[in-house]
């Protein structure tokens, strides 16, 4: 899994976060003998500012590089969501329910 997520000193664990519950699921799907792990490759910004940052992510992603998840302003949150479906292409997540739409 790619992520993006923008170098920032004053948050170091927006990227953590996400790396450090890898390593949990991988050993709940090493438990269930699923013969699958989780990787997460991070790629973290330089751009200054979630605004900044945002737009790199959508340069990023109109020349085919877009990110599995990216970290994004709080502000953001939600923003997207009648436009993103992300259960719908996740083959871990099959027959998982997608986002509400409530």
């Amino acid at each position: 899994m790619k992520m993006w997520t923008q170098a920032d000193r004053s948050g170091p664990l927006r990227a953590g976060n996400i790396v450090e519950v890898t390593h949990a699921a991988n050993t709940w799907l090493k438990a269930a003998e699923t013969g699958r792990t989780i990787e997460v490759e991070v790629f973290e910004s330089p751009a200054t500012g979630f605004d900044a940052d945002t737009l790199e992510l959508l340069k990023a992603c109109a020349f085919g590089r877009c990110p599995d998840l990216y970290v994004a302003s709080h502000t953001w949150i939600g923003g997207s969501r009648d436009r993103v479906t992300p259960w719908t292409s996740n083959p871990l997540a099959s027959g998982m329910p997608g986002p509400s739409r409530t």
